[in-house]
C-alpha cells in the first residue's frame, strides 16, 4: 500500500463580499467609453484591475455606497456595486410596490356527527 500527498498553492484574491443588502437605487448608467485598444469600458462589460466589472452612474440619483469620482467624467462617478445590483422592474427592484390581495374566504364548519354514540 502506499500513501500519495499532494500540496496545493493558494493565491489570495482580491475579491469583494457580495452585500446581502440589494440597493435598488444604484443603477449603472449606460454611459461607456472605448479605450486606446478599441474596448467599450463601463456598463460593466469589461473588468477593471480588481477582476471586478463596474459601471459609471447617474451622480444625481444614485445610492451607490461605494461611488468613485471620474476623471473622465466628472458628473459620472464609477461603482462596482450597481453592477451586482438588479434592474429596476426586476423581482427584486419593482418599479412600483408589489401589493398581493387574497381574496376573502369560507372556513367552512366542522363536520359534526349527526348522532352520539353512547357507551
Amino acid at each position: 500500500a502506499s500513501l500519495v500527498l499532494s500540496a496545493t498553492c493558494l493565491s489570495v484574491e482580491k475579491t469583494k463580499a457580495a452585500s446581502p443588502y440589494t440597493n435598488c437605487g444604484c443603477q449603472c448608467s449606460s454611459l461607456t467609453f472605448r479605450d486606446t485598444s478599441g474596448t467599450v469600458q463601463g456598463n460593466c462589460q469589461t473588468v477593471d484591475g480588481t477582476g471586478a466589472q463596474w459601471c459609471y452612474v447617474d451622480s444625481s440619483s444614485s445610492s451607490c455606497q461605494d461611488l468613485v469620482q471620474s476623471e473622465r467624467f466628472p458628473h459620472n462617478p464609477w461603482t462596482y456595486e450597481a453592477c451586482a445590483t438588479p434592474s429596476l422592474g426586476s423581482i427584486l427592484c419593482p418599479i412600483a410596490p408589489v401589493i398581493v390581495t387574497v381574496a376573502d374566504h369560507v372556513h367552512p364548519e366542522p363536520a359534526v356527527p349527526s348522532h352520539v354514540h353512547a357507551p
